[in-house]
């Protein structure tokens, strides 16, 4: 039997709306929210790792439990980078990362059951694979809405002209990029 599943890529890949007028961004909020972005492809790249499943249960479960364990250290080490960019160059600094914060964070738990259901299949039981297998899809779709349905927070536009100018802020799809 070859397995299947839903594959988590870009569903990190979060930028926030952000008001659209004129004006200069100063190189250090430049530098400061590039750096927030990179959290984000970081953690991206971690979620696009997937590779396809093999025929075998043991393999799957294997490849699973490895790419469950490395999606959920990313979101911890996402939200533990992000914490301690909270105190940026720019007013709204701390309301930006804070939207970010918020959606890896609400992220997590649907990644830990995933986690706990594919540690648990018995890699000698197909039906136990399947199963574990189905849990993990259904938690990946909805990690996948909570980053469709992700509205982000309008800040200054200076943030905004920022985010346009920073290497790692121009990797990730906008917002309206589902």
């Amino acid at each position: 039997m070859k397995y299947q599943r839903i594959v988590a890529a870009g569903v990190v890949a979060a930028v926030l709306p952000l008001a659209a007028c004129s004006s200069t961004a100063d190189s250090a909020t430049i530098a400061w929210i590039d750096k927030v972005c990179g959290v984000s492809v970081k953690l991206g790249d971690v979620f696009a790792a997937a590779k396809p499943m093999n025929d075998e249960a043991a393999k799957v479960r294997a490849q699973s439990v490895s790419e469950s364990d490395a999606r959920v250290t990313a979101v911890d080490q996402a939200v533990n980078e992000l914490n301690a960019l909270k105190k940026g160059p720019h007013a709204d600094s701390e309301k930006y990362v804070s939207a970010l914060v918020d959606l890896y964070t609400k992220m997590k738990p649907g990644l830990e059951r995933a986690r706990t259901a594919i540690r648990a299949a018995d890699e000698q039981d197909t039906a136990a694979v399947n199963t574990a297998i189905a849990t993990v899809d259904k938690e990946t779709d909805e990690v996948n809405k909570l980053r469709a349905g992700y509205k982000g927070v309008t800040v200054g536009a200076d943030l905004a002209d920022a985010e346009g100018k920073a290497a790692n802020c121009k990797k990730l799809p906008s917002a309206g990029q589902k």
